[in-house]
């Protein structure tokens, strides 16, 4: 549903969708590495 959204709002609309997709998943990935590091404190 989200791909057919971007495909017809035009080019200028989808390269903000891809941004913002890639921000989120940089945010996530973040976000994962935070997690792991804070296990690792409180598993020592």
């Amino acid at each position: 549903m989200s791909h057919k959204i971007a495909f017809s709002t035009g080019p200028k609309k989808k390269f903000i969708f891809r941004l913002s997709f890639f921000a989120l998943s940089a945010f996530l990935a973040k976000r994962g590495e935070n997690q792991k590091a804070i296990r690792r404190i409180y598993q020592e």
